[in-house]
């Protein structure tokens, strides 16, 4: 119960991503607001990723 809805653990994490960038995109075409925060969301998911593969190769 205890774990965040973005674990990428989890297997409801892929519905989570379709379910936040399917709301955004089907009423209007994305505007340059939306696609920058869709690109820092992922810049720092891709950073999280990157700093746990890190920590546990050299833990």
């Amino acid at each position: 119960m205890g774990k965040p809805p973005f674990d990428p653990s989890s297997r409801n994490f892929p519905y989570f991503m379709t379910s936040l960038r399917g709301r955004r995109g089907r009423r209007r075409p994305a505007g340059m607001f939306e696609s920058l925060v869709t690109l820092v969301v992922a810049l720092v998911m891709l950073g999280f990723i990157v700093t746990f593969l890190i920590a546990s190769l050299f833990h």
